[in-house]
């Protein structure tokens, strides 16, 4: 009887995991997506607009030796 348990539970987390893997592979999201909203954390407001570096020499351009 513990056999039937057993195999079972190896079932419905096999079946679980499978779920949970297919909802993995939807489609990437965006990064502004990601970035926190005005006041979303209370009185955090953006200073500026959001600017996003595709590539390392816009990255080294968004810093601009900012980042020691």
């Amino acid at each position: 009887m513990r056999k039937i348990h057993l195999i079972f539970l190896v079932v419905i987390v096999a079946i679980s995991c499978s779920k949970k893997a297919e909802e993995d592979e939807t489609e990437p999201k965006d990064v502004v997506d990601l970035l926190l909203l005005d006041n979303e954390i209370s009185g955090w407001t953006k200073s500026s607009a959001t600017e996003i570096a595709e590539n390392e020499s816009q990255l080294w351009d968004l810093i601009n030796g900012a980042g020691q």
